[in-house]
């Protein structure tokens, strides 16, 4: 399973994120290593797909719906009162990607 964190540089919500996804791995007795992707300008931007700051992507998909088109803005949350992604956001994620391994 792949975990990734994208945030802006100098997101101030970036640590925070990746503090938030490793305890969700942890709890789900994953011991995978989180990749760090910090974006630096609108083209890396889009290339990456970033839908605001921080986003979460568990094997590619993003945790939270996409509603948004590619930038460097802070992340819209559509769950949760924090900027960050929410801990049932990651769970379910993790939980989808689960499932599609088990797939035939």
């Amino acid at each position: 399973m792949r975990a990734e964190v994208l945030s802006v540089t100098g997101c101030p919500h970036h640590a925070a994120a990746v503090e938030r996804l490793r305890d969700v791995l942890a709890s789900a007795g994953l011991a995978i290593e989180i990749e760090e992707h910090r974006v630096a300008d609108a083209a890396e931007a889009e290339a990456l797909g970033l839908r605001g700051s921080p986003s979460v992507r568990i094997d590619g998909e993003d945790v939270e719906p996409a509603t948004e088109t590619p930038s460097l803005c802070c992340r819209v949350r559509t769950e949760g009162l924090d900027f960050l992604p929410t801990r049932g956001a990651m769970v379910r994620a993790i939980e989808a990607a689960t499932r599609r391994r088990e797939q035939p």
